[in-house]
């Protein structure tokens, strides 16, 4: 599948017109990771954000106890990184190809111009698809913690 179309499958860029995805297609880079790879550990810098373009990814976090716990799944259109964009912080999860992934990876500081100078519609268009996907995925956190709860206090009322 051609990178604009990825791109346009993404939540991420799902509003841009297709003038804005060829502009944002030369800003992608292709990258391959075999199973088991690694694309980023936790608490390390971030430079990038990243859609599946084919595969599927396990986002990881480290323990209380030192053991990592595997968060959530994404596969073929997904994408990460995008929090550090955001705030400027350290990756807050890990990242590890459950199978041979392709990933485009796009530059925050490229992102960045390419936001800039396309301006402020495609800026907002942007940013709006950050926050509705953020807010997808604390919806799904909310609800597996719920559950977690519930099946905690049906172990200690049994």
């Amino acid at each position: 599948m051609k990178t604009v179309e990825i791109l346009r499958r993404s939540i991420l860029f799902n509003d841009f017109i297709p003038e804005e995805l060829v502009l944002l297609e030369e800003i992608c880079e292709t990258v391959h990771f075999i199973s088991g790879e690694s694309v980023y550990n936790e608490n390390t810098v971030a430079d990038a954000l990243y859609i599946i373009k084919y595969g599927t990814v396990g986002i990881w976090k480290n323990g209380a106890h030192g053991t990592e716990e595997e968060v959530c799944e994404l596969s073929t259109f997904g994408h990460f990184g995008e929090k550090s964009f955001i705030d400027g912080k350290l990756h807050a999860q890990s990242v590890i190809c459950r199978e041979n992934t392709t990933l485009l990876k796009i530059y925050y500081k490229d992102l960045d111009k390419f936001l800039t100078v396309l301006g402020d519609q495609t800026e907002l268009k942007f940013y709006k698809s950050i926050s509705q996907s953020l807010c997808n995925r604390i919806r799904q956190m909310s609800e597996n913690l719920s559950t977690l709860k519930e099946v905690k206090f049906r172990r200690h009322s049994a």
